[in-house]
């Protein structure tokens, strides 16, 4: 089908590239980042939106800049702080995600380090996030993104059709 406008569909992350896979403890899913880590986000809806990226972190074993690119723009930098354990709520405001796929590129300057054989500089909790805030255009476009998502054994399945090319996407919901 396709998305009516001005629907309030938030953005989805379909994937994760330079993260290593979930791990968890004492009931926290989380998972390291390396350096160039790049998230790829679906804005479903038929046009342009200003969203706000939620996300928690912790940097590995000191304080690192972490900057933010959105499309090959970048859009902020920030601190993320060193912590013996637990995390610290971030949040990036007027994140401009267009129709389809966008790709979130978070760079840290000073590099990463070295941890049980791995390359990491911070570590996310799973709970990345994108919520829109407005719409950029008043006008929809004509056409849209045409998607069927179907949800299954607490997962969902999403197929889309960005630019005449096909799209699946599958993710568990806990």
């Amino acid at each position: 089908g396709l998305l009516p406008g001005q629907e309030k569909i938030p953005p989805i992350i379909v994937s994760y590239k330079n993260f290593y896979p979930l791990e968890e403890d004492f009931g926290v899913n989380y998972r390291w980042g390396g350096n160039n880590m790049r998230i790829l986000v679906v804005n479903p809806l038929r046009e342009t939106v200003k969203a706000a990226f939620f996300f928690s972190a912790n940097s590995y074993k000191k304080d690192r800049e972490l900057q933010i690119w959105v499309n090959g723009t970048r859009v902020k930098n920030m601190k993320i702080s060193s912590r013996e354990r637990g995390f610290l709520g971030y949040a990036v405001g007027d994140i401009i995600l267009r129709e389809g796929i966008n790709e979130i590129l978070l760079y840290t300057l000073q590099g990463t380090g070295s941890l049980e054989g791995k390359d990491v500089s911070i570590e996310f909790k799973d709970d990345m996030r994108f919520e829109i805030n407005s719409f950029l255009s008043q006008k929809t476009k004509v056409g849209g993104l045409k998607y069927k998502y179907e949800i299954k054994n607490n997962e969902l399945a999403l197929l889309f059709y960005p630019h005449d090319q096909i799209v699946l996407m599958s993710r568990a919901l806990n």
